[in-house]
């Protein structure tokens, strides 16, 4: 029997179909054992390729698999975690052909992939976890892998949309699938590389103007000028997913190329951030210039002739890191503190070899998503940095904490939100002039509240959803009443640092989204039936992930999101009958005080001020739930 371990959720997912071709065929045809030993192969190896990106493996199906990536904990990047796991798959699948027995079957996989909403419950069945989803995107992957060519990828439009620029696919065009309306676009994954594993995010992020940054863009020149002076610095960027470290790091990086800084930049992966010392041998790869493609023998080659490195370099540690070829017996028996040790010693002489040469600059994006080896070995390298024409820009979370305050050589810059007119000219930029967009961009700028990716995901979903029509800079609306919903991509983002927070303050964030803003601290404590103290801890670790604001030193409650989408997709991700719980909750908590308190109640949650008013319809049904808690 299954037991629900957790409360249903809705969430956005990735899904992922696999399938062996002809298996049926040749398991008739086939030795029984034969036959059994084809398809544990099969299944080990996507179910392992599944696992090395963070997803889960659903259902076995006899002779394929359903995966999920974004669930049971949300992934901002399930899409590509999907579509990387799928390439892995049809990349060892075409090696397995060469290396089993001539007479053994070939290993052919077709697998669909599509991005969407589902209904997630965590169940447990005796000692064996499951996790069950419903939705329309099951049934639309599925259909994608019975449409998929043997040995290729079929992803949807949609899908494709949250990993443009960081996967190769090739357009199939709108088609109709049997059993759904209307038509959907499909793509095909192109299989000979992982283009995404490598590039940076940053040009996702130049399209449109650097807007009201002058300031930091000055700071950060100034910075610049004493590293061509010949001091070491590192710059931090924090701020919150989407806010313009990217944007801000791309000019920058255009600008000091062009001033006769080298530029070596990276961008760390959460699906990376369990291979010890991935980000590090990243950088070792783009300080040696080394192509990826190249086999392993000509990796080193290149690595050797572009560092000139010949008997003088030091002896790498890192071969076996690196993939150049297999590590020594003594590199293999050194303790893990001093194999860090000498890859640090090893990257310092990198680096080095190229400073020498002139300033350089190196990017690390997204050091919060690297591996804690890598976080240690680049802590501790900075400080072996001095007097050397380099200068390491950093960017991560608000939540992210370093070892590098407090030193001489650092600076932090916080990037926060933009102002509301520059959000305007953004959006302009970006959709155009037309006199039908007044009042969209007025509502774009409101909702997305100074965050330039959350304006722009937003917008994107207008044109994908036919209310914007034209091309960019000058499109026009073409709907009264469309509907600015949260994208998935924005949703992702808000519910992987939701999912990261411990179940009791995830519970009690759930309880202030169903209130609206601002909210009191001590309604949620009597909903939850928790020590007032308690659910401050909740909410501090709330404002920690950059969900909710800050409250002014020295004032207690009211609290409030960051954003209202943040409000919005913490809502969004309750079902209905968890929403219906948590307003009885509220009625319960504030309907003693009904007659005298009710003033109090709109003071702090005006939300739950309303509840209260709609007290008497508790006994003929759940109250309505307004716009905090309609569905995304």
């Amino acid at each position: 029997m299954y037991r629900t371990t957790r409360p249903p959720e809705r969430k956005q997912v990735s899904v992922l179909f696999a399938d062996l071709c002809e298996s049926t065929a040749q398991v008739a045809a086939g030795d029984p054992e034969e036959a059994q030993i084809l398809l544990d192969r099969a299944l080990h190896l996507m179910s392992e390729a599944v696992e090395a990106y963070g997803g889960t493996v659903s259902q076995l199906l006899g002779d394929g698999l359903l995966a999920l990536f974004g669930a049971p904990l949300a992934q901002e990047d399930h899409a590509l975690r999907a579509c990387l796991a799928a390439i892995t798959i049809q990349q060892r699948a075409r090696a397995a052909r060469g290396v089993v027995e001539p007479s053994a079957q070939p290993m052919v996989v077709r697998i669909g992939i599509h991005s969407g909403e589902v209904l997630v419950t965590s169940a447990r069945a005796g000692l064996s976890a499951h996790c069950r989803v419903h939705g329309t995107a099951i049934h639309l992957a599925s259909r994608l892998e019975h449409l998929a060519r043997a040995g290729s990828v079929l992803i949807s439009g949609t899908t494709f949309r949250l990993v443009e620029g960081q996967i190769e696919a090739t357009a199939l065009g709108a088609h109709e699938i049997r059993g759904l309306s209307g038509k959907v676009e499909l793509f095909e994954l192109a299989l000979a590389g992982q283009l995404s594993a490598v590039l940076p995010r940053a040009p996702r992020h130049r399209s449109g103007p650097l807007l009201a940054r002058a300031q930091t863009m000055a700071d950060l020149h100034s910075i610049a000028r004493q590293v061509v002076a010949g001091e070491m610095r590192v710059i931090g960027l924090r701020g919150e997913a989407g806010i313009g470290k990217s944007r801000i790091i791309a000019e920058l990086s255009e600008q000091l190329r062009a001033q006769g800084f080298t530029v070596c930049t990276i961008a760390a992966h959460s699906y990376a951030s369990h291979i010890s010392c991935g980000v590090v041998a990243r950088l070792m790869r783009e300080l040696m210039r080394v192509p990826s493609e190249l086999q392993p023998g000509r990796q080193h080659e290149v690595a050797l002739m572009t560092i000139g490195c010949g008997e003088t370099g030091p002896d790498l540690p890192a071969a076996d890191l690196l993939g150049f070829g297999v590590p020594g017996e003594m590199s293999l028996s050194l303790p893990p503190s001093q194999r860090l040790q000498r890859i640090g010693d090893a990257l310092h002489w990198l680096i080095g070899q190229r400073s020498a040469a002139g300033p350089l600059m190196i990017v690390i994006e997204d050091i919060c998503l690297a591996d804690r080896d890598s976080r240690r070995v680049l802590e501790s390298l900075a400080r072996r940095l001095e007097g050397m024409k380099v200068l390491i820009c950093a960017s991560y979370r608000p939540d992210f904490a370093h070892r590098w305050a407090g030193t001489p050589w650092f600076s932090e810059h916080s990037i926060g939100p933009l102002p509301k007119a520059e959000m305007t000219r953004l959006a302009r930029d970006m959709l155009g002039e037309h006199g039908s967009l007044d009042m969209l961009i007025a509502a774009l700028v409101e909702k997305a509240d100074g965050n330039p990716f959350f304006c722009e995901q937003m917008a994107m979903t207008l044109v994908h959803d036919a209310m914007l029509t034209g091309v960019p800079s000058a499109r026009r609306f073409t709907s009264l009443d469309a509907d600015l919903r949260v994208p998935g991509s924005i949703a992702a983002v808000i519910g992987a640092r939701v999912d990261r927070l411990p179940r009791a303050a995830k519970a009690s964030l759930e309880a202030a989204a169903v209130l609206g803003q601002p909210f009191s601290d001590r309604l949620i404590a009597s909903m939850q039936g928790l020590a007032t103290e308690d659910v401050d801890g909740h909410l501090m670790l709330a404002v920690s992930a950059g969900l909710l604001s800050e409250p002014e030193r020295g004032q207690p409650a009211p609290h409030a999101f960051r954003h209202a989408v943040v409000q919005e997709v913490v809502a969004g991700a309750l079902t209905r009958p968890r929403r219906e719980l948590l307003h009885r909750a509220a009625l319960i908590a504030m309907g003693m005080s009904r007659s005298d308190h009710l003033a109090v109640a709109y003071e702090v949650a005006p939300r739950a001020g309303r509840i209260v008013e709609h007290h008497d319809s508790l006994h003929d049904g759940p109250p309505a739930l307004g716009s905090a808690g309609a569905a995304i």
